[in-house]
């Protein structure tokens, strides 16, 4: 049996991200015969996940440097090394940092896919804070040094290889695949007077520039309300804000939710709002399309591309420099907005086709021999 191993360093598979595993369990679905996926994630407790072609060994973490997950993936390496035919690492730095040290320490001559979801090519990418400062140094040597570059989109492709001198034909192109219940229809009408926002909560995807948004749009509107749905570190600063600016009444924090939960509260909201200074072709954004909910957001690539899947008066820019007054009229245009059905069935078939897409891209690492 070869073993493919994704290292998740970071925990994006913690078991309260229900459909980050269920998007890995669809992916070992579309494996060749004798290959298997194995996860090996960073979460609060350590466990194990059997289910069909997938196994998901969860270490306990508990400080930054990730020194027990790093003892944690080095035992299960040891134990299994001649299985391990692939490395899979969600990000370009630390558990790219994992994967080669592991390799090292146990010899083992096997591809190295790294996966870029972010927009780390972007220039503003790297001014975002100093951590992202050092990463983007430290992906100036891992990205050249992968077997395969995984990226979601084309104009990220094309960023990447222009700022970090990657060759295209090491490059592989899927959009995160999304996790949409079939069948999915769309009732046209005037949408809740709501803005959402949606995902990890954490300093990177713009959160004062939101927090400002609602402070500017409040000076206008005093009858909108905030639906939150997500979790990440900075989840207190941000309801605090929030609150101080709308008072607790008008806004909504759902925590994570399940794809079942969030096909129910996409209809709460009534345009979803995107505000991350620098951002690849995301998830939610995508998915607010596909429910037919309309996007407003910062021109970020993702964004940029999105639009030109989609028509502008569903997928606006953000101006945050624009009057209240103005930011209130495009608004009250985003909420009457019609989604346009082709765009929206292309993005679903996009997400469908992904999952076989990157197993795919799997089962052909699998067989190089380095």
């Amino acid at each position: 049996m070869k073993k493919i191993v994704i290292l998740d360093s970071n925990g994006n598979l913690e078991p309260a991200n229900s459909d980050v595993i269920n998007r890995h369990i669809r992916y070992s679905t579309f494996l060749s015969e004798g290959n298997h996926l194995v996860a090996i994630s960073a979460t609060k407790k350590t466990t194990l996940l059997f289910s069909g072609n997938f196994t998901h060994i969860m270490v306990k973490t508990r400080s930054k440097l990730k020194v027990r997950y790093f003892l944690g993936a080095a035992r299960w390496t040891y134990q299994n090394k001649s299985d391990i035919s692939l490395f899979v690492c969600s990000d370009p730095w630390q558990s790219w940092m994992v994967a080669t040290i592991l390799s090292r320490i146990f010899h083992l001559k096997i591809p190295i896919q790294i996966q870029v979801h972010g927009d780390i090519a972007d220039e503003q990418w790297a001014r975002l804070s100093p951590l992202n400062t050092i990463k983007s140094y430290v992906a100036n040597y891992s990205l050249t040094t992968g077997t395969q570059i995984r990226c979601v989109s084309h104009s990220q492709s094309e960023k990447l290889t222009q700022k970090f001198g990657i060759s295209p034909s090491k490059i592989f192109i899927s959009p995160v695949p999304l996790n949409i219940q079939s069948g999915i229809e769309i009732h046209q009408k005037i949408r809740p007077r709501t803005i959402g926002l949606v995902g990890r909560i954490q300093k990177e995807r713009g959160l004062d520039s939101f927090t400002k948004l609602i402070t500017l749009l409040n000076e206008a509107d005093k009858e909108f309300r905030v639906i939150v749905i997500g979790d990440g570190p900075d989840k207190p600063e941000l309801q605090e804000s929030l609150e101080l600016i709308l008072g607790a009444g008008r806004v909504r924090f759902y925590g994570n939710l399940s794809t079942p939960e969030l096909v129910n509260r996409w209809d709460d909201i009534g345009v979803l709002v995107s505000t991350a200074q620098s951002e690849s072709f995301g998830r939610s954004i995508r998915e607010a399309v596909v429910y037919g909910v309309p996007v407003w957001g910062i021109p970020t690539a993702g964004m940029l591309e999105l639009q030109s899947k989609v028509d502008s008066d569903f997928v606006s820019t953000l101006d945050l420099n624009e009057l209240p007054l103005v930011l209130e009229q495009q608004f009250a245009r985003l909420l009457i907005s019609k989604c346009n059905e082709q765009a929206r069935i292309e993005i679903v078939v996009e997400s469908e086709n992904g999952f076989r897409l990157v197993a795919e891209s799997w089962n052909h690492l699998v067989n190089l021999q380095l």
